[in-house]
């Protein structure tokens, strides 16, 4: 809808034709000045609106030109659970400096140099650079999960999952001959790697034992302040292996768990060491003491057998010697599942482990076996 009505449109035709050129100008730039005006005033309000929105975005930002290069490529400062080992701290401080100067260096991942797009290599360049990002974005998500993730019993599982990632996304830029760099996969596998920090009163064993570990700290297990100091709450397992003093031992067990440690396994002696153990705080109790004796006596009943690991209180796993009567024979042939109800579950050969049993895998003089099943079967199969 019009402004102006019709009158008003003639009454504006005729001001205009009476005016000169220079006024007619000169109005029109007087009107175009009102409308900037306004124009500039609604742009400033704006601004002002989102001047507070603003200032909370630049809080999120990475400080620096270079971390906002660094987390396009999915690389984001990692929080790390081992606040109380400076040395190990700086050793990740290392290894994460070396991957981003591979990432600053393009070295992170190879890619084709003669990629073209329609023609042109520097859209064929952007496309393999883009894709590089995307790639190695994935890749760091992968490797960030298996290292928040990993504990003790499953570094393996974890190293595994880094390198199928890596072939996993080596196979999608096949076609621009995008990779994951062999440094970057390295330095992934180092930061995934678990660290040990001993602790003992004993300066001379903790100089001992200082090569084998992280980080070593001399202190009272007993003192509750040194401990909480160690932060033990953020290591996935804790051992108390005190032998010289069930006292301490029991102490620093039961302030371990008070100060929130995940897993404690403590060192008994003897069985009324092991109940007060579980009784205060300890997940499980070790007895190296018994079970070495345990295994002595079973290890030594016989010259066939050659070594013996317990599985549970009925089941166990031997190494023993190749029956001479088998000698010559075929798993198959021998059919022991059946008979007797154990597994042969490897050959060994002096330090070779052939672990892949058909009933075509033939059994010679000078291999031994390692066969799992309850006690009682193995023994009958074996005359122990």
């Amino acid at each position: 809808m019009s402004l102006f009505g019709r009158k008003e449109k003639q009454e504006l035709e005729f001001l205009r034709s009476q005016m000169t050129p220079q006024q007619l100008e000169a109005a029109d730039l007087a009107m175009k000045i009102k409308s900037a005006r306004e124009e500039l005033a609604d742009i400033t309000a704006k601004i002002e609106k989102e001047s507070s929105a603003l200032s909370k975005l630049k809080k999120q930002v990475i400080e620096t030109d270079e971390r906002v290069l660094l987390q396009s490529f999915g690389f984001y400062v990692p929080h790390y659970a081992y606040a109380t080992s400076d040395e190990y701290k700086e050793k990740l401080s290392s290894v994460r400096a070396q991957q981003k100067e591979l990432v600053k260096g393009k070295c992170a991942t190879t890619g084709r140099t003669d990629w073209e797009v329609n023609g042109s290599k520097s859209k064929g360049a952007k496309m393999v650079r883009d894709m590089q990002k995307l790639l190695l974005r994935a890749f760091n998500a992968e490797c960030d999960d298996a290292i928040e993730h990993v504990r003790f019993n499953n570094i393996e599982a974890c190293e595994k999952k880094i390198l199928s990632s890596s072939d996993a996304i080596s196979k999608l830029g096949e076609m621009l001959g995008i990779s994951i760099a062999s440094p970057y996969i390295s330095l992934k596998l180092d930061e995934l790697h678990h660290e040990i920090m001993a602790v003992d009163v004993n300066e001379e064993r903790v100089n001992k034992i200082l090569p084998f570990v992280t980080n070593a700290q001399i202190g009272d297990s007993t003192d509750a302040e040194f401990l909480e100091s160690l932060g033990v709450g953020n290591y996935d397992i804790c051992f108390v292996t005190i032998g010289d003093s069930f006292q301490n031992s029991l102490e620093t067990t039961s302030l371990l768990k008070e100060l929130g440690a995940k897993l404690v396994i403590s060192r008994a002696e003897r069985d009324v060491q092991e109940k007060f153990l579980l009784r205060n705080g300890a997940d499980k109790v070790v007895y190296p003491e018994k079970q070495v004796a345990k295994w002595a006596s079973i290890r030594y009943t016989d010259d066939h057998i050659l070594d013996y690991m317990e599985v549970d209180s009925s089941h166990a796993i031997f190494e023993v010697e190749v029956p001479k009567e088998w000698i010559g024979k075929t798993v198959g042939e021998l059919d022991i599942r059946k008979k007797y109800r154990i597994n042969i579950i490897a050959v060994k050969n002096g330090r070779e482990m052939n672990m892949t049993i058909i009933p075509d895998t033939l059994l010679e003089n000078h291999v031994s076996l390692l066969v799992l099943g309850e006690y009682k079967a193995i023994q009958k199969c074996f005359h122990i």
